[in-house]
């Protein structure tokens, strides 16, 4: 990818998933320590690899058209770099998930945060 967004080669470790918040592209990107989410998504937008929308919670989230995600995901075949970002992206939103709370027979099916 030769594209520069924001002075940086955007990350094709962004390809991983559909629509995600700010800090999940940070965690999935591998963007390093210190990195402002918000810059590599405004990098990524700057170069219409990505869309930014506002999320139900007014926070942005960030969308790419399955063809980009596609040939991101190639690139990080290519490069070896797949299994990780899957690895990071599955660490990320396992975090977000939290512990859960084992099902009972007769409870509602519903996803709510263990309490």
């Amino acid at each position: 990818m030769r594209v520069k967004a924001g002075g940086r080669r955007p990350s094709p470790r962004s390809g991983r998933g559909g629509g995600r918040d700010l800090d999940a592209l940070a965690a999935v990107a591998a963007a390093g320590p210190g990195a402002d989410p918000l810059d590599l998504a405004a990098g990524l937008h700057e170069v219409s690899l990505v869309t930014v929308t506002d999320g139900a919670d007014g926070e942005p989230r960030i969308g790419m058209l399955e063809t980009i995600r596609h040939y991101a995901l190639e690139r990080l075949e290519q490069a070896g770099d797949l299994d990780d970002t899957r690895r990071r992206h599955a660490r990320y939103y396992a975090g977000v998930a939290g512990p859960a709370r084992p099902y009972r027979p007769g409870e509602p099916r519903i996803m709510s945060p263990a309490g």
